[in-house]
């Protein structure tokens, strides 16, 4: 679709208990509008394909079983994952990577112990605290900056690089 326009509401499918995957494909869209929370609380979703340019507030928040998600976005608004304890890590499409952000926000990651990836390098801008809490299989971190409890709870993590302060 060229020139089309993509708008999707807040908490468009939220709370849908069967919903399992989930494939949002705008290449060429002039207008592309998506609120937050659209896929928040869906309790079996595992897989997402997303062609956007961001990852809205909350827009996967608490789905126990997401494992896949894989995107052109590279801004991660607050809570953008929370709770999503099976995500191990967020790919670029087209790649087998993982897809290096611009902008994390809040708990953007938190509660997502399986998380292998950042999805940061030392170029990555960090808004609010708490990205990565409770994150218990990082092992390593390459980040720009440190905020408050950006960390927090990550028992596995020995290696932090700090560059571009």
């Amino acid at each position: 679709m060229v020139g089309g326009t993509v708008v999707i509401g807040s908490n468009a499918f939220s709370d849908c208990e069967n919903l399992t995957a989930v494939k949002i494909l705008s290449p060429g869209v002039d207008k592309f509008q998506v609120g937050s929370g659209i896929f928040t609380n869906c309790p079996i979703l595992k897989t997402a394909e997303y062609q956007g340019p961001i990852i809205t507030s909350g827009m996967f928040k608490n789905c126990p079983l997401l494992e896949s998600v894989v995107t052109t976005a590279d801004v991660f608004n607050s809570s953008a994952f929370e709770n999503c304890p099976k995500l191990t890590m967020v790919t670029e499409m087209g790649k087998t990577t993982p897809i290096i952000a611009k902008q994390i926000d809040s708990a953007a990651f938190a509660g997502c112990s399986a998380l292998k990836s950042t999805s940061a390098t030392a170029n990555t801008i960090f808004n609010g605290t708490t990205q990565y809490q409770g994150c218990t299989s990082l092992t390593g971190a390459n980040v720009s900056a440190l905020t408050a409890y950006m960390f927090k709870d990550c028992i596995n993590l020995s290696n932090v690089k700090i560059t571009n302060v």
